[in-house]
C-alpha cells in the first residue's frame, strides 16, 4: 500500500479532529511520560537513520510496553530472537541481544530506516504499515493508531487473522500518544499544528481513567452488591475509597461482568449499570449454610465449622482429612491457601480468606441478567455451575457442593436430581416464574411431576421436541427398584446425540460418580421432560 495523496488527506483530517477520550486522558498522559523520560536512548537508536525519536519511543511501548528488555519488533525477549511475527529476528548475532541490536534491525526490517516523509501523514503511515492495514477492510479505523480517542470505538483482531467486531483495544494507539506529545509541546512534528479539540461523546461509559461523582456512584453500587452475593470479598480488591476509576475497579467490573452473564470489558456502560441497579434474585445468597462465614475457628477447636473449612481448602487442592478438627495440618493447609492468593499467611480464617474460599460457590449463585427464555437461562445457569467444577468432598455424596444441591449428604444422598432441579429453580427464581418440575432428590418424582412435558423416548419424533434446558432421564436396569436412575441437563439437542450438564456422574456416566460435568450423550434408554 502506497501514502496517496487521498490517504495523506485522510490522515491529516484524523489527526486534526482527533481528541483524547477524557476517561482516557490520564492514562495516555502516563504512557507519553515514560516514553518522554527515555528520549535520549531513543534518539540515540533512531538517529543513524533520520527516525524521529519519538517514532522509535512509540511502537517501543506499544511493542514491548516500553520495556528495554525486549524486541522493538514485537516485544519478545531479548534472550533469544524472536519467536512471534516478524520470527527469527536479528539474523545476525548472537542472544542475548542489547535493545540497541534489536532496534536497529526492526527499523531496518521494517523499513524505517529507508523513509524520509515525517510529516503527520508520512508518521501515521508508517505506524498503521508496521502493524499492518488489515483494518481497513473491516470499514473501521486501526485501533493501532486511534484507541482511547473519538476515532476508534471498537472491532479488534484477537490473534492472527481472527477478527472480534466487539472487542475493544485495551492498548493506547500511536497516533493518539503522538497527538498528545504535539498538545503537550514535547516534541514536534513537520506541518503538524497543535490538534484542536472537539467534543467526544463517550456514551455515558465509564472506564480506567475516569474520574468524578459517576465513579462514586459505581464504586457504591458494586460494593452493595459484592456484599450481598459475596460476602467479604470486597475487602479484597483494594478498591480505593475515593471518585477515581483505577485498575483494581476495572478488575472489580470484570469479576462483576462475568458472574452476572454480560460482556467483559471492565468499562461501566448502559448494560453494566442496570445490571447493578438489578433487583437481587429471590435465590439469597444469605440463606446459603455453605457460605456463611464461621466465626472463632482457630487450632484446637473441633466442630461441624471445622468439616466446612476442610472442605473448601480440599476442593481447592489444599487437601486434608475431613474430619472437623482444627488440628496444625489444617492451619497449614490454610496458610498455602492464603500463599495462594496473596493473603497474609496467618493460618486464621478471616472473612477475607473466606470470601476467597467459597468464590466459586458464589460465582454459581451469581444471578445472570438479560438471558431469556427460560430454557436459555437454565442453561446458562448450569454451564455457569459447571465452570466452578462443583464435586463431592469428604466422603461419598458429601461436601459443600451436595449440601448445597440436597439441603443433606450422606451415602444415600444421590443428588443428579438434586442439581438439575436446584439449577432450574435458581433460573424460575431470576425470571419469576412458577417451577415447571418439582424441585426434588427423587428422578421418579421429576417425571411424575412434569404432567404434559413428560416425552417418551426411544421415537425420532421425541428427539425432535427436545430444546436446550430440557431434561433426559436415563431408564434403570430389571431390579433397581425405582423407573429412572440418572438425570441432567439438555444444553443442546442434536439429531443423534445431545450435550448434556449433569450432577452425580464421572467420566464414565456414573449415575453416582462424584462430580458435575459436561458430557456427550446418545438417546438410547431415555425419556425426557421439555420445558
Amino acid at each position: 500500500m502506497d501514502l496517496t495523496a487521498p490517504l495523506k488527506t485522510e490522515y491529516r483530517d484524523l489527526w486534526k479532529s482527533c481528541e483524547v477520550r477524557p476517561s482516557h486522558l490520564a492514562e495516555v498522559d502516563a504512557l507519553v511520560d515514560r516514553i518522554v523520560a527515555h528520549r535520549k536512548r531513543y534518539a540515540a537508536a533512531g538517529k543513524p537513520h533520520g527516525v524521529p525519536w519519538h517514532v522509535v519511543g512509540i511502537i517501543h511501548m506499544l511493542e514491548g510496553s516500553g520495556n528495554f528488555a525486549t524486541h522493538l519488533h514485537n516485544g519478545d525477549p531479548l534472550t533469544a530472537q524472536t519467536v512471534h511475527e516478524p520470527k527469527g529476528r536479528p539474523v545476525h548475532g548472537h542472544p542475548p541481544f542489547t535493545w540497541e541490536q534489536s532496534a536497529e534491525d526492526a527499523l531496518v526490517l521494517d523499513g524505517l530506516a529507508a523513509q524520509t516523509d515525517w510529516s503527520i501523514p508520512g508518521t501515521l503511515f508508517a505506524f498503521e504499515r508496521f502493524n499492518g492495514f488489515g483494518y481497513r477492510p473491516k470499514g473501521i479505523h486501526s485501533p493501532y493508531l486511534w484507541s482511547f480517542s473519538n476515532h476508534y470505538a471498537k472491532g479488534k483482531f484477537i490473534r492472527d487473522r481472527v477478527f472480534s467486531a466487539t472487542a475493544v483495544s485495551a492498548q493506547c494507539g500511536a497516533a493518539v500518544l503522538l497527538s498528545r506529545m504535539v498538545a503537550r509541546k514535547l516534541t514536534t512534528v513537520k506541518g503538524a499544528p497543535t490538534p484542536v479539540p472537539v467534543p467526544v461523546d463517550d456514551g455515558g461509559i465509564l472506564e480506567k481513567g475516569a474520574k468524578g461523582p459517576a465513579v462514586t456512584k459505581v464504586k457504591t453500587l458494586l460494593k452493595k452488591w459484592f456484599d450481598a452475593n459475596s460476602p467479604g470479598e470486597w475487602a479484597t480488591l483494594a478498591i480505593a475509597p475515593n471518585d477515581v476509576f483505577g485498575e483494581s475497579l476495572r478488575k472489580a467490573v470484570r469479576i462483576f461482568q462475568a458472574r452476572v452473564g454480560i460482556e467483559i470489558d471492565g468499562q461501566v456502560g448502559t448494560d453494566t449499570m442496570d445490571a447493578l441497579k438489578a433487583k437481587p434474585s429471590p435465590l439469597s445468597h444469605a440463606s446459603v449454610p455453605e457460605l456463611a462465614f464461621p466465626a472463632g475457628l482457630k487450632v484446637g477447636v473441633a466442630q461441624d465449622a471445622v468439616h466446612l473449612l476442610q472442605g473448601w481448602l480440599t476442593l481447592h487442592g489444599f487437601a486434608v482429612v475431613v474430619d472437623g478438627k482444627f488440628l496444625p495440618a489444617t492451619q497449614k493447609a490454610l496458610q498455602k491457601f492464603q500463599v495462594s492468593r496473596g493473603l497474609p499467611p496467618t493460618g486464621v480464617l478471616d472473612r477475607a480468606t473466606w470470601a476467597q474460599l467459597v468464590q466459586p460457590m458464589n460465582a454459581a449463585l451469581t444471578p445472570i441478567h438479560g438471558v431469556t427464555p427460560l430454557g436459555g437461562l437454565f442453561v446458562a445457569y448450569a454451564h455457569q455451575h459447571a465452570r466452578q467444577k462443583p464435586r463431592e468432598v469428604g466422603g461419598e455424596n458429601r461436601g459443600p457442593w451436595v449440601r448445597l444441591y440436597t439441603g443433606n449428604e450422606g451415602k444415600d444422598m444421590l443428588w443428579c436430581a438434586g442439581f438439575a432441579t436446584f439449577v432450574l429453580k435458581q433460573a424460575c427464581s431470576s425470571l419469576g416464574v412458577p417451577m415447571p418440575v418439582r424441585q426434588t432428590l427423587l428422578c421418579d418424582e421429576m417425571a411424575t411431576s412434569a404432567g404434559s412435558r413428560f416425552v417418551k423416548g426411544g421415537t425420532t419424533a421425541a428427539i425432535k421436541k427436545l430444546r436446550p434446558g430440557s431434561f433426559f432421564l436415563r431408564r434403570a436396569g430389571p431390579g433397581e427398584g425405582h423407573k429412572y436412575s440418572h438425570c441432567g441437563i439438555i444444553a443442546r439437542p442434536e439429531a443423534d446425540t445431545m450435550d448434556t450438564i449433569e450432577g452425580n456422574t464421572n467420566d464414565d456416566g456414573s449415575s453416582n460418580g462424584i462430580e458435575v460435568l459436561e458430557r456427550t450423550r446418545g438417546y438410547s434408554g431415555m425419556d425426557f421432560i421439555v420445558l
